[in-house]
């Protein structure tokens, strides 16, 4: 046992232990807990300065290090090779929750209430058993006895998927996992509200917290899209997969817990369902965790894991959390009592509610679409919905959130008729702009009108610092939808195939190839050309060792219009077109303008310990027999050659299920090959810089009202 494993042993025993002090009704004991849970956030810090330690030092002792990093890793992505596997990502939730819990502690210091604290140890234990299941310090002969000896230490591990070393690898994980994290104190707190019957202080406690939590999520959530935007190479910033949709039910959840806790604070309203919603939060992130790792949406989702040997335990795990606080609500609920909403339609509660309404809409039919596989699964093969079932539903919800909004301005500021005019004549004249001059579709007339309108009333309102908050947030989710949909309904894409030494155009820009770079991480090399500038750029695209897949990486040129941007879809080499096919046993093909038949596999020996065997081929009328054999030292290729011509015949590749071979046959001397090829898609996306703006002022806003609660606090203390 190596120390890794014996620190997650000893807090598998620790944890419970402190369950068992918590129960205990002596006011000792709590000071007992809170020592007990110092020395196991102690035990996780050193759990996770090991793993790092390792990772840093190439200690491929370990599976997940030989799995996760190699010696040619760089120091940046060996760091993130951490969060990289389910192992590491189990880990850093839980000392991101032990660093939330202690600073809850410290914040609250005279707290004395123990529910939320057996809620957070039930959580943590959860993380150590799976912990247990997959465990990052699993010595590598533990975890491959098949092929590695007790105590033989590879030289070189496998490194990192390609997709993952990017520098937002490093900031999105941490930053979505804090939101996870900082969601299980809510959690405690909303539980204990339910079961002593007092919805009334909690949410003193805790909205800082949810706050927190819906700004990390969010900023996690707007980093994986932008960063699936840079690296994936489809084009989009969200593809509603059914991973990323997993982390964005819960977050529109918080979005509506804020404004929910807001109404509470003002009016008393909403206390069942700021209970409701808080308790649903967090289960909402377990059950996005279990469909992210579980490995149960593989076949549907380009973000999951694959299927792994901890998919019962988290389905388990989530029954275990969503029965247990769907009693102690049902038991609880009854007992509290709100206070009613105005009657008045534009009153500023209404309008909030109006968006909380949409909102839950929404968050529900994402979670239908998501739960969808699963679901079909259960009856035979599972099914998932497409992009086009979300945009649909999505057009009517938006304008009907959008609309909140506004309602929520009229209702604070009382417009008069003439200040309004001030708002609705420019949003009415740029509309008319982007519909003639542009593109003219009725619904996003609608959009582009009600967008702008919250735009300017918004932008008015920014002087007004008790407001500026609120303000941020809702022009930047018009700004956000705004850029949606005007990016989307009005870009354009072409594909082009563009010759080596040649340029092809596509809309105002042309493409030109210089060729492609051999080496670990092949590339093509392009000149972008606008307005007679030119840009060279290399767009990675190479067959990745790690999984055997094509690794594509897009070229994105930015300016104030938008972003052009270019996906490398396949590289032609004329001379291995050229010298180079697939025969299947018994037909003929043409390799380097010779008729060649594939008459027979011959195999020479195969044993336990190595193979040889040759294809026999006829090549104008004279057999050949190219080699290949496999022992441990590895594949060696005996080619042969041509009588007469100085040519060599190369056997590269079989397939023994199909009984077809790949040929080489080297190219004759002083022959002219035509130049390579590319094919690309080229797209524009106008103005869709205004998405990310939306983002960050929608974030700007969140964090904004984290900080005017901070000072509400230190002011209270």
């Amino acid at each position: 046992m190596n120390t890794g494993s014996a620190i997650l042993y000893a807090l598998l025993i620790i944890t419970p232990a402190m369950l068992l002090v918590l129960l205990n009704k002596k006011n000792s004991s709590f000071t007992l807990f809170k020592n007990m849970y110092l020395l196991s956030s102690s035990l996780v810090l050193i759990m996770t300065v090991l793993l790092f330690g390792y990772l840093l030092t190439d200690d491929f002792r370990y599976a997940y290090i030989y799995s996760n990093s190699s010696v040619e890793t760089g120091i940046p992505y060996k760091i993130s090779a951490f969060w990289a596997g389910s192992e590491g990502s189990f880990l850093l939730w839980l000392i991101l929750i032990k660093i939330s819990v202690l600073m809850f502690i410290k914040t609250y210091g005279k707290i004395s209430d123990r529910i939320p604290f057996i809620a957070i140890i039930l959580i943590e234990f959860s993380l150590l058993v799976l912990l247990l299941i997959k465990n990052p310090f699993m010595f590598i002969w533990d975890k491959m006895p098949d092929s590695i000896s007790p105590g033989q230490i590879p030289q070189n591990g496998t490194g990192m998927n390609p997709l993952l070393m990017d520098p937002w690898m490093i900031m999105h994980p941490p930053v979505l996992f804090m939101g996870y994290a900082t969601a299980v104190i809510p959690f405690g707190l909303a539980l204990s509200a339910l079961i002593r019957k007092n919805a009334d202080q909690w949410i003193k406690t805790a909205f800082p917290w949810i706050i927190v939590s819906a700004v990390t999520l969010g900023t996690g959530i707007f980093m994986g899209g932008y960063w699936s935007y840079k690296v994936l190479g489809w084009g989009g910033f969200w593809g509603w997969d059914p991973v990323e949709n997993s982390s964005l039910v819960p977050w529109i959840v918080s979005v509506i817990l804020i404004h929910g806790i807001i109404i509470q604070k003002r009016r008393g309203a909403f206390k069942k369902t700021n209970l409701l919603f808080s308790l649903l939060y967090f289960v909402l992130i377990y059950y996005s965790t279990f469909l992210t790792k579980s490995g149960i949406l593989s076949d549907f989702s380009v973000h999951s894991f694959g299927k792994t040997d901890i998919a019962n335990a988290l389905g388990i795990i989530f029954i275990f959390f969503v029965l247990s606080t769907a009693v102690i609500f049902a038991k609880g609920f009854k007992n509290i009592n709100s206070a009613k909403i105005s009657d008045n339609f534009l009153s500023q509660d209404n309008s909030s509610i109006y968006g909380m309404i949409s909102f839950t809409a929404y968050a529900i039919i994402i979670l239908i679409g998501t739960s969808l596989p699963i679901i079909t699964s259960l009856s035979g093969n599972g099914i998932s919905v497409t992009e086009s079932f979300y945009n649909r539903l999505s057009i009517p919800l938006g304008i009907i959130i959008i609309f909140s909004l506004i309602i929520t301005e009229y209702s604070i500021k009382k417009f008069r008729i003439k200040a309004l005019l001030l708002f609705i004549l420019p949003a009415i004249a740029i509309t008319v702009f982007i519909s003639v001059y542009i593109k003219f579709s009725l619904t996003d007339s609608i959009y582009y009108l009600i967008c702008l309108f919250l735009i300017l009333v918004t932008s008015s309102q920014l002087h007004r610092k008790a407001m500026l908050a609120k303000n941020l947030s809702h022009m930047g989710i018009a700004i956000f939808v705004f850029g949606v949909i005007l990016s989307s309904s009005i870009q354009w894409s072409e594909k082009i195939t563009v010759t080596k030494g040649s340029k092809s155009s596509a809309g105002n820009i042309q493409i030109k190839l210089s060729g492609y770079r051999e080496g670990n991480a092949s590339s093509i090399l392009i000149n972008f050309i606008k307005d007679n500038r030119s840009v060279s750029a290399e767009l990675p695209y190479y067959i990745e060792s790690k999984g055997g897949t094509l690794y594509r990486e897009p070229y994105i040129y930015s300016c104030i219009a938008g972003d052009y941007y270019v996906i490398p879809e396949s590289y032609n080499f004329s001379e291995l077109s050229y010298s180079t096919g697939i025969i299947q046993e018994g037909h003929t093909h043409s390799i380097s303008d010779y008729r060649v038949k594939f008459l027979k596999f011959i195999i020479h020996k195969m044993n336990a310990n190595s193979m040889s065997l040759s294809a026999l081929l006829e090549i104008n009328g004279k057999k050949y027999s190219p080699s290949v054999s496999f022992d441990a030292a590895g594949r060696k290729d005996m080619d042969v050659k041509m009588a007469g011509t100085g040519q060599t015949v190369s056997l590269k590749s079989i397939d023994a299920k199909s009984r077809a071979v790949e040929i080489y046959i080297s190219p004759k001397k002083n022959i002219t090959l035509p130049p390579d090829s590319a094919v690309f898609t080229v797209s524009f996306k106008p103005l869709i810089w205004m998405v990310w703006l939306g983002t960050l002022l929608i974030t700007a806003g969140l964090a904004l009202s984290l900080f005017k609660e901070a000072g509400k606090h230190r002011e209270n203390e």
